[in-house]
């Protein structure tokens, strides 16, 4: 597939994936929308999607082994799908990933060493043509590398960084951000896409491409990052948890939302809907997929462990996946990065105790509501990053610090420059503290330091900065859009983990003022 022709074959690697960035060329004769912006088939910040399914490349494989090996080969070519990277349960990238050589057997049943073709993509027509891949634009930078990197260095040597990567996503939190995003999202689009207010899939989402990609890594770049193979190892993930949250919410599904940055053939503005056409991928000559004719991914052939749904009811299926979910993603927060102050050495009250280990799966959920341009600098990726506590004097620390406990990711949409597109906000929603909640207001251990009630400890620690991807640190007023809102609500945990938590009434706190100084 990567030795396919990039120009001349429409199923080369180089063709599919620069569906979703550059080259920024019509793909299989569907053209550019007038009124599109230049750019992707991709849409960044809106719901619909295209699940996606293996090309028959193994099916053409597997018939050229001898006889001998070829049974064995078609079956494996039968029941192969695309990978998936669960980032949520094992942050670091697969070990595959990151070697330059794997050992095959050839249709003949010799054993070779060839280049793995999931460690990078090496581009065919080198230098990169200035014309699609403009060394003078924003993302120019990239066009100087003859193959994909991972988290290097501003030299431009090509070399990738796996161990500061796997550092970073170690440090991220990302299990607890899926476990919230399926747990917590009442509706499809609030699940799906940082366009609705809450907690989603998107947002863990855009910080794997960045702590993949680092500042210059291909990964970084939305125009650039469907080159590198892991790529589609994240995006099949993505898919998977897309599936999971469908499985436990079966009836809610994509509603009207407005897309504000467009793509190759939306315009700006245009509304989505679960109908709208998922060009360029066509149906016939003539239709186009759509989100509903793309719901269930049986009809595609394929699954995930998680999802069994041939054997049960709807309900059966719910519950069986929302176990699953608690399971993989650690639903009580006991092994997560999210701050509990030290709650855990406190010794309960004889009342409390009276009341039974059901106290303890009570807890009061702070979380901070975050909302932004994603156009704030001028199409500028950036950070902002939650602390609770000491903040290190180096921005390079700021990742990777012990009081860090949330971090947003912006990735603005290539080619979006409209008036609409600059006033549209993204959206996230950060847990950034758990406390029990007998009694409604947990009063500090005296080890925390301060003695004082939660709002409080929070007024006096919660702390915000911003920063470029190269770690430069932003001052406060270079985001004029940020807001940041605390709130609180109580949250059962149900003992049995085939329930869903069930979360209480907000309460907003506007005299929490965020600093960002």
């Amino acid at each position: 597939m990567q030795a396919a022709n990039e120009y001349t074959d429409g199923l080369s690697y180089f063709q599919l994936a620069g569906i979703h960035g550059r080259p920024y060329v019509a793909w299989d004769g569907v053209n550019q929308t007038i009124g599109a912006p230049v750019t992707g088939y991709c849409t960044h910040g809106n719901t619909t999607q295209l699940l996606q399914v293996l090309a028959s490349y193994a099916q053409k494989i597997a018939k050229t082994y001898i006889s001998t090996l070829y049974p064995a080969y078609q079956a494996a070519a039968d029941n192969l799908r695309i990978p998936f990277w669960d980032w949520g349960v094992s942050p670091s990238m697969p070990s595959i990933i990151n070697v330059p050589t794997v050992s095959i057997v050839l249709p003949s049943g010799t054993t070779t060493y060839v280049n793995n073709p999931l460690f990078r993509y090496n581009f065919q027509n080198k230098p990169l043509s200035q014309q699609q891949f403009p060394p003078g634009d924003s993302d120019g930078y990239m066009a100087q590398y003859n193959w994909t990197v991972r988290n290097p260095d501003y030299s431009g040597d090509g070399q990738s960084d796996f161990n500061a990567a796997n550092m970073n996503l170690e440090n991220a939190g990302l299990g607890d951000q899926v476990w919230t995003a399926i747990m917590k999202s009442s509706n499809f689009n609030s699940f799906a896409t940082m366009a609705v207010s809450g907690a989603s899939i998107e947002s863990p989402h855009g910080a794997v491409h960045v702590l993949v990609g680092g500042s210059y890594g291909h990964m970084s770049f939305l125009s650039y990052s469907g080159f590198d193979p892991i790529f589609w190892l994240h995006h099949a993930n993505v898919d998977r948890v897309l599936s999971m949250y469908q499985a436990i919410n079966p009836s809610t599904f994509i509603t009207l939302l407005a897309d504000w940055y467009g793509t190759y053939t939306i315009p700006p503005g245009t509304i989505d809907t679960a109908s709208s056409p998922l060009k360029p991928f066509a149906i016939t000559s003539s239709t186009f997929f759509t989100s509903n004719t793309c719901r269930s991914m049986s009809q595609f052939g394929y699954s995930y462990p998680e999802i069994m749904d041939w054997n049960m009811t709807a309900a059966q299926m719910t519950s069986y996946v929302t176990g699953r979910v608690n399971e993989l993603y650690n639903s009580d927060g006991s092994n997560s990065k999210i701050k509990k102050r030290n709650f855990e050495s406190r010794e309960l009250s004889s009342e409390e105790q009276h009341e039974g280990s059901s106290a303890n799966k009570t807890l009061r959920e702070w979380t901070a509501a975050l909302s932004v341009s994603k156009l704030d600098l001028q199409g500028q990726r950036f950070i902002i990053r939650l602390f609770l506590g000491e903040i290190p004097n180096d921005p390079e620390e700021w990742g990777r610090s012990e009081s860090l406990v949330g971090s947003l990711v912006i990735l603005p949409p290539p080619g979006a420059v409209s008036n609409e597109a600059t006033k549209a906000l993204a959206y996230d929603e950060i847990v950034i503290l758990r406390e029990p909640a007998i009694g409604g207001n947990y009063k500090a251990h005296e080890e925390d330091g301060d003695g004082e009630g939660t709002e409080e400890f929070l007024k006096r620690n919660l702390r915000w900065r911003a920063q470029l991807l190269d770690n430069a640190p932003l001052h406060p007023t270079s985001l004029p859009t940020l807001k940041i809102i605390i709130g609180d609500e109580v949250v059962a945990m149900p003992y049995d983990i085939t329930k869903k938590p069930v979360y209480g009434t907000k309460t907003l706190h506007p005299d929490i003022v965020v600093g960002g100084n």
